[in-house]
């Protein structure tokens, strides 16, 4: 045949991609799944094995009342950030210190956080600590600081609690356990789409009979249907001589089903012994099949004569294109060129796909 394409050169068979890359989605699946299931573990372990020690708090709502001055204006307005800075300095902290001399100064500067509503005359604090009891404390230990601030400047006429916790409550940090494993899933599945994207891209291996022939430019003796190997064999196989079963490195079995493919097709179905001759439906004259493996055919027992034909045996799905050029190359240097190929152990599935129901 004429028809050998150089592989860069093969057109994409986007119907086989499509097959081939489906009958793989699965594992897309699974690898999300996985990520998803490695994601949420790390993420569960950082907020229970790992997780920061139990923090209790309190938070109290204050009216500010701004003095005014003769105009009918304020002195000044406090506003978020000044307050959130303002109540760790010396200004709270000398006095707050002195209320509660039983902590540090860094300690009580890291319990407590002010900020602001959108009026700026109501200023809430929290107040925490890794105790109930210690928050609460410090929540009264602090109003009674903020009156003695007041007293001490004039910008300010007074600053009344109209929100007053009862209890210091246990901080429940927000579960994004759901979140993340959702996230895990879809960049997992997205991941593993990509890879197996490439993947089949990437396959050389042969699925199909008309992949071969395109390819390497050998007739397969079938391309749909097993059922066209007698036709096919006797119309593309000599009539005398001998045939030599070619089949990658190490797949003996592969020789053994060859062999028997064969004296199927030239019988009528009827299989001789293996040392009988084989009478072609072409013709009376006899036939002898020998089989070599690759590495066997390395070896040099076998001598090219005008009478041997080689048949390359190709294991479909399993063996790899770069390999089955390298064995039709080594072939041709040998003396031996492959006139035909058998593909076997085919995907029927796959078969049935791309041809259509009653292929296989």
């Amino acid at each position: 045949m004429e028809t050998k394409i150089a592989y860069p050169e093969e057109k994409l068979d986007g119907k086989l991609q499509l097959i081939l890359y489906l009958r793989q989605l699965y594992k897309a699946l699974l690898g999300g799944v996985l990520c998803a299931l490695l994601l949420g573990g790390i993420y569960l372990l950082s907020v229970t094995v790992f997780a920061p020690a139990k923090q209790y708090e309190a938070t109290a709502q204050y009216y500010v009342e701004y003095a005014l001055q003769e105009d009918g204006m304020p002195y000044t307005y406090i506003n978020d950030a000044t307050w959130n800075s303002l109540v760790g300095t010396d200004l709270f902290m000398e006095d707050l210190t002195k209320r509660l001399p039983g902590y540090s100064r860094e300690e009580l500067t890291a319990s407590i956080k002010a900020q602001l509503l959108s009026d700026v005359r109501y200023l809430v604090i929290t107040y925490t600590s890794d105790a109930p009891e210690k928050t609460m404390e410090i929540f009264s230990a602090f109003g009674e600081t903020l009156q003695t601030y007041v007293a001490n400047q004039r910008e300010i006429d007074a600053i009344t609690i109209i929100d007053t916790p009862r209890e210091a409550t246990l901080v429940l940090h927000e579960n994004r356990l759901l979140r993340v494993a959702l996230f895990g899933f879809l960049a997992g599945t997205a991941l593993c789409c990509i890879l197996l994207y490439i993947f089949v891209a990437a396959d050389d291996r042969i699925y199909l009979p008309i992949t071969l022939e395109k390819r390497y430019g050998i007739p397969a003796l079938w391309t749909g249907s097993r059922a066209e190997i007698p036709a096919l064999a006797n119309a593309l196989l000599p009539s005398e001589g001998e045939l030599l079963l070619i089949a990658a490195e190490g797949k003996k079995e592969l020789l053994q089903e060859g062999e028997k493919v064969l004296h199927e097709a030239f019988s009528g179905g009827q299989i001789p012994g293996a040392d009988d001759g084989i009478t072609s439906e072409k013709a009376e004259k006899q036939i002898k099949i020998g089989s070599s493996t690759y590495d066997e055919l390395l070896k040099g027992d076998l001598q090219a004569t005008e009478n041997l034909t080689a048949v390359l045996l190709v294991d479909m799905g399993s063996d790899a294109g770069t390999c089955l050029e390298s064995m039709l190359d080594t072939c041709n240097k040998l003396g031996m060129p492959v006139k035909a190929a058998l593909c076997l152990h085919e995907n029927k599935q796959i078969l049935s796909l791309y041809y259509g129901k009653g292929s296989c």
